[in-house]
């Protein structure tokens, strides 16, 4: 279970700390250190202060996904970052499909979910740090 509250701009803010191990060989062995985002021996915690925007697409901000978009939206962050590599995404996708269904949604809404996220989420992974000459 994860504490959160509204917020006006950013959508949602994550009210405690929050751990998830990541179980993909992918995500195993790298380590970070943010000061909202921290990975370490293959588990990642988001802390308190952390804003995401809930589900994207044509997902409902429902209890049974909340967790699941939270983690979701902070390993596309953490890839656009370049701390987590590109081949990550599917993993990560992977995790919002189980944790959707951990959190008790149905197991067919859970897979159109993850389909709609693996169709259009790509580029909200990809790195996004501009330049000026």
């Amino acid at each position: 279970m994860i504490k959160y509250k509204k917020r006006r701009k950013e959508k949602w803010i994550v009210e405690e700390p929050i751990r998830f191990v990541l179980q993909d060989f992918i995500l195993q062995g790298i380590e970070h250190s943010g000061k909202y985002l921290s990975i370490k021996n293959g588990v990642l915690r988001i802390e308190p202060g952390y804003a995401w925007d809930g589900a994207s697409s044509i997902m409902p901000d429902i209890p049974s996904v909340m967790e699941a978009s939270l983690i979701h939206d902070a390993g596309y962050q953490l890839m656009r970052e370049g701390v987590l590599p590109q081949k990550a995404r599917k993993a990560i996708d992977q995790i919002f499909y189980q944790v959707s269904k951990d959190k008790g949604m149905n197991r067919f809404l859970a897979w159109i979910a993850y389909r709609a996220v693996r169709a259009g989420a790509k580029k909200a992974g990809q790195p996004n740090t501009l330049r000026s000459p």
